[in-house]
């Protein structure tokens, strides 16, 4: 949580000045916001608490948290006699100290002993306020965080655009993601209207906001900024995901192509999508050039999802020799039937009917075969491809063990019977 803090409550330690004589000395021309009537009565420091107050300060510079800590409970016993204002600074400074030690619950109880004086400066109570909002945030009091926050705002003379990104933001935690977006708007409008540049984060919490509402085209489209500004490989990444969830693929091709091309991709899953991008666009020579070199760059290592698809591709781009010796790897490594089936139909191809009986026989002992009768058909055919026909009807009789080849089986050990007395007929006996 430490981290979160530190990131969060930029201004919490400022709101005690590095020199109480400068407090003092600044605090009446501070008192209320621009616009508004001083209505209270300025309160000062006492000598005897203003002392106290100092060489606290002087233990917190030096980053004795705890000896400023026992210095200010000196106070203690008079604190009854205290003026709102020494009780507020007191309170106030008791705030900034829990927070340099990592105690958020004492530094919102102190916050609250802030608030409740009577006579306290509208600057401080504002300040009090936005430290609240901001500890809030920071402990997940997300619904909290808006409550205060909003209420700060009533009394801020300068609403910077910040203080609706920290709404924004804890509305994103809530799943508040419509109210998170139309905030966000805010934000960056303001910031225009006072020349500011966005913030990235800001524009990451858009496109955060839209994401969650599934509008994935707005959602590129702020990244399609954030690219522009700041272009980083991950925001590259992020857009060609979302034009993909959007169903652009010509305009993911195109960013991920381009990213390629400049040498920026290097992780495996990048690699692997921009390849099947080309398959889908029809550019399977692309596909194989990116997997082929992937392997080469050992950017991508051999495993049957790489092999597949890269079989695919040489399938598509008609390279069927290069394309059996991807499967005949696959098919080893996976030890699938599947896998064994694809490299028989390769042979198939090329007409390699010796071969093509060998895959088809190896994926009958393979795992998870499926459809152990339409292995034997296929067998039956590459044997009867090379005039093997007692062997090609033996194939064709042990598919007649299964019901979904048991019709076809029977066809073709009949055909094989004539075929075997056609030849016997023509040649004599074998």
């Amino acid at each position: 949580m430490r981290s979160t803090l530190t990131a969060l409550m930029i201004g919490l330690t400022a709101l005690l000045p590095l020199s109480l004589a400068a407090q003092d000395k600044a605090r009446p021309a501070a008192a209320a916001p621009a616009g508004k009537p001083q209505t209270r009565k300025t309160q000062a420091l006492g000598k005897e608490a203003y002392a106290v107050f100092e060489a606290a300060q002087a233990l917190n510079d030096v980053k004795n948290h705890q000896g400023a800590m026992a210095k200010l409970d000196e106070l203690k016993p008079r604190y009854d006699s205290l003026n709102d204002y020494e009780k507020a600074t007191y309170w106030n400074f008791k705030a900034s100290l829990y927070y340099a030690l990592d105690d958020s619950k004492g530094t919102m109880e102190a916050y609250k002993n802030v608030l409740r004086q009577k006579q306290l400066p509208e600057l401080m109570r504002s300040n009090t306020l936005y430290g609240i909002a901001q500890l809030s945030f920071a402990t997940g009091e997300y619904a909290q965080a808006v409550k205060v926050m909003q209420k700060w705002m009533t009394l801020a003379p300068d609403v910077k655009p910040d203080a609706h990104i920290l709404i924004a933001q804890a509305q994103y935690q809530l799943k508040q993601y419509t109210k998170a977006e139309q905030v966000t708007l805010d934000a960056l409008k303001l910031a225009k209207q006072k020349g500011l540049p966005p913030k990235e984060s800001w524009l990451s919490l858009l496109r955060a906001a839209f994401y969650e509402q599934k509008d994935y085209l707005k959602s590129a489209k702020v990244l399609e900024t954030m690219v522009q500004r700041w272009p980083k490989l991950s925001y590259w990444m992020q857009l060609a995901g979302l034009y993909g969830l959007a169903e652009k693929q010509d305009q993911q091709l195109s960013v991920l192509r381009a990213n390629y091309e400049a040498g920026a991709l290097t992780k495996d899953s990048d690699l692997l999508n921009l390849a099947r991008l080309y398959l889908l666009n029809d550019a399977p020579f692309a596909a194989v050039q990116v997997l082929k070199k992937g392997f080469d760059k050992q950017l991508l290592n051999e495993t049957p999802l790489t092999l597949q698809l890269y079989a695919q591709a040489l399938s598509l781009s008609k390279e069927h020799k290069a394309e059996i010796t991807a499967l005949a790897k696959l098919s080893a490594l996976s030890g699938e039937a599947k896998h064994y089936v694809y490299l028989g139909q390769a042979h198939l191809r090329l007409g390699q009917w010796a071969e093509a009986v060998t895959a088809y026989r190896s994926a009958t002992q393979a795992k998870n075969v499926e459809r152990p009768g339409s292995l034997q058909m296929q067998i039956g055919n590459a044997l009867y491809n090379q005039k093997k026909y007692a062997e090609a009807k033996a194939a064709f009789q042990a598919a007649l063990q299964y019901s979904d080849t048991v019709k076809d089986g029977a066809t073709w050990v009949n055909f094989m019977d004539k075929e075997m007395q056609r030849m016997k007929l023509l040649y004599g006996p074998a």
